[in-house]
């Protein structure tokens, strides 16, 4: 099976593991989400690390593009500074307005603020990497930050929405919307993202090709 059909297939069995999991948390009981269950709590702090283990299984499958220098279309550090600062600021809003409630409803809010400052610090990076991001492998590190960040902020609505007690019919709904949504956009991308890629791959290739019969 050729390189490329072996991630495809790899991206689409940790897309149907993160829809199971995110399933299976969402029948379960409210306080089984508890900072009391070490277990499921672990799996759901993992969730934002999603983006960053596709996005580093493109980047090793077109391990060879990875060095090469980012056109000037493709680099546009000012709008993507701005996009970055813009989200950022909707996670620290979040951020503050969990740490001005009561200590009491601060310790429900656990997971939710984990996930408002993870964005938050995610969104930042992105930004501050567009400085020097003359390579496509930071822009692919920017991606991934930018896309786990993007988890993180939907995972924090989720679970604030999903900790509040609502009724289970409210929460699939919400749910579903939230899965189909963020990981439809983030399947898409990486679609996008691998046709470009290969295009660029087979432009090299066919480029050194008659280099190396002229040698």
């Amino acid at each position: 099976m050729p390189a490329h059909d072996r991630s495809q297939l790899l991206l689409g069995g940790l897309s149907y593991a993160l829809i199971l999991s995110v399933i299976v948390i969402s029948l379960s009981d409210p306080s089984d989400i508890s900072p009391s269950s070490d277990s499921l709590r672990q799996l759901l702090y993992l969730i934002p690390a999603f983006p960053v283990l596709t996005t580093a299984m493109i980047a090793l499958r077109f391990s060879r593009l990875m060095k090469k220098a980012l056109t000037p279309e493709r680099w546009n550090p000012a709008r993507s500074r701005t996009v970055s600062l813009s989200m950022a600021g909707f996670s620290f809003t979040g951020v503050v307005g969990i740490a001005v409630l009561q200590e009491s409803i601060q310790k429900t809010l656990e997971l939710p603020m984990y996930y408002l400052v993870l964005s938050f610090l995610c969104y930042l990076c992105a930004a501050n990497l567009e400085s020097y991001k003359f390579f496509v492998s930071r822009q692919m590190i920017s991606h991934a930050l930018t896309e786990s960040a993007s988890l993180s902020l939907t995972c924090a609505v989720v679970s604030v929405v999903f900790l509040g007690g609502y009724g289970q019919p409210f929460t699939l709904i919400l749910l579903a919307i939230a899965v189909v949504g963020w990981l439809g956009n983030h399947a898409l991308v990486a679609f996008y993202v691998f046709r470009v890629f290969t295009k660029e791959e087979k432009q090299n290739d066919t480029t050194q090709g008659p280099a190396d019969e002229g040698r």
